[in-house]
């Protein structure tokens, strides 16, 4: 099975803080990084990592 088909459940729209969730939106991701952000290096690393992961 492809990530990219696939079939959602009918569900409705709730909007938390401001965004809209559920229904025909797209799937909200986030996260966050636990690196000092004074070692770029690491911090960029994990950033993207996480862009790779589909945060």
């Amino acid at each position: 099975m492809s990530v990219f088909d696939y079939k959602r459940r009918p569900t409705v729209t709730v909007n938390v803080g401001g965004t809209a969730m559920g229904s025909e939106w797209p799937v909200r991701v986030q996260t966050m990084t636990n690196t000092s952000t004074l070692d770029v290096e690491r911090s960029a690393e994990q950033c993207r990592r996480c862009a790779q992961a589909g945060a």
